[in-house]
C-alpha cells in the first residue's frame, strides 16, 4: 500500500503530460493494490481514473486523482492507527 503513494506521483506526472496509457496503467496497478489491502473506496475512485484514461479523457482527471489521494491519506492515517503497536 506504501507504494500507492508514489504510484499516485506518477499518475499525477502523466495526466500533467496527457499520457493516457500511463495513467491507464499506473492507475490500474494502484487499483489492485488497493483492493488487496482493503482499501476499497481508494480503489473505487483510482477506478474512476482508470476508466477516464482508457478512454483517453484526460479532462477531469486531475480532480479525479485528488479525490483519490485523498481518500488515500484519509485509509492511510486508519490504517496506521489500527495497525501500529499499542
Amino acid at each position: 500500500f506504501t507504494s500507492s503513494d508514489k504510484d499516485i506521483g506518477l499518475v499525477l506526472t502523466a495526466i500533467r503530460n496527457n499520457e493516457t496509457t500511463n495513467v491507464y496503467q499506473t492507475a490500474h496497478k494502484a487499483v489492485g493494490v488497493c483492493f488487496t489491502v482493503g482499501a476499497f473506496a481508494v480503489a473505487n475512485s483510482l477506478r474512476k481514473l482508470e476508466q477516464q484514461a482508457r478512454q483517453g479523457d484526460l479532462q477531469n482527471a486531475e480532480p479525479q486523482l485528488s479525490i483519490a489521494n485523498s481518500l488515500f491519506g484519509q485509509t492511510q492515517k486508519l490504517m496506521k492507527n489500527r495497525f501500529s503497536p499499542s
